[in-house]
């Protein structure tokens, strides 16, 4: 991914990427932990840019379901397919979310963004 690529996602969605997930994309376009261990907080992929079905169309989505939903970028998931969000740039809360997409609940999480990324950000594939 490029910088132009994230800048039209973010124009896309209205929402600015928080710098730990644009460095994130800039090195990988979602996809899966590499190792077979589990991800300790239950990432089980990463949401792909620029592609069908990728991360704008989920954002499109999601905020359908909650308008909670819209200032945030869904990036992840879970095996049970809830979604992982992070916060956008803007939000003074850093906290990222997990969006529940049977009930549409929106849950902040107790960890910072870059504990759901890929540690040293190159064992995604």
């Amino acid at each position: 991914m490029t910088v132009e690529d994230i800048a039209a996602a973010e124009r896309a969605i209205g929402v600015r990427f928080p710098a730990a997930l644009r460095a994130f994309y800039l090195e990988h376009n979602g996809g899966s932990p590499v190792d077979s261990a589990p991800h300790p907080l239950g990432v089980h992929g990463y949401e792909p840019l620029g592609t069908r079905g990728d991360l704008v169309q989920l954002h499109g989505d999601l905020s359908e379901i909650s308008d909670e939903a819209r200032a945030f970028i869904p990036f992840a998931y879970d095996a049970g397919g809830a979604s992982f969000l992070a916060p956008s740039a803007d939000d003074p809360d850093p906290r990222p979310a997990l969006f529940f997409v049977d009930g549409g609940d929106l849950e902040r999480i107790d960890h910072p963004l870059e504990a759901l990324l890929p540690p040293g950000r190159s064992s995604a594939r």
